[in-house]
């Protein structure tokens, strides 16, 4: 009887290791931490960046996962990052993740909250107009060995006039010189080396 028992106790162990194993992203990610902050914003102050989101994760992985899924509608852009097993550690992080959630904003909106289904875990939301904001995300290690996922999100029409100029000083300056040392390509943001440079 007592073998039986611990049979079906070392089997039903495993079976919850290998579902654990199985799942995207392997490890469990807690939230410690969420943070938002607003750029400054006025009729007669134009800041290229409107503001940023900070998660900071514990995990032993270097990068935390997550997936997106990506909608349009016109200008309209939704984002959903999903952080696959992540769950929020603690009040003090409820709290925080229920003040970001509260914050108002003209330029973009978000919403963090848990979610559950086949795959459980911490929902970012991200609704913006894709003409007036740009949206980049990157994830780093902070002094605290956290991993942090940041969102930042920037004047789009402040990109575009700082790319038409950055792009005309660009041809002014080609035509001045007899060889050009630099290509600018503005489509692909990439700087291209010219074929007689070694």
């Amino acid at each position: 009887m007592k073998k039986s028992m611990l049979l079906i106790g070392c089997g039903m162990f495993l079976c919850v290791t290998c579902s654990v194993d199985t799942v995207p992203g392997g490890m469990v990610n807690k939230l410690h931490k969420a943070l938002h902050y607003a750029g400054k914003s006025g009729e007669k102050l134009k800041n290229i960046d409107l503001g940023r989101i900070v998660l900071l994760f514990s995990s032993q992985e270097k990068k935390v996962n997550y997936t997106l899924n990506r909608t349009k509608e016109a200008t309209k852009t939704k984002d959903v990052y999903l952080f696959p097993l992540a769950s929020i550690s603690g009040a003090e992080c409820q709290s925080m993740v229920k003040q970001i959630n509260n914050v108002s904003l003209k330029d973009y909106g978000f919403n963090l909250r848990c979610v559950t289904g086949s795959v459980p875990g911490l929902e970012l939301s991200i609704a913006y107009d894709q003409k007036k904001v740009a949206v980049e995300l990157r994830q780093f290690k902070t002094i605290n060995a956290a991993k942090a996922v940041e969102f930042r999100f920037y004047n789009q029409s402040i990109i575009n006039t700082l790319a038409k100029r950055f792009a005309t000083s660009m041809r002014v300056s080609s035509l001045k010189k007899k060889r050009s040392l630099l290509t600018v390509d503005m489509e692909e943001q990439t700087l291209v080396r010219p074929a007689y440079w070694a």
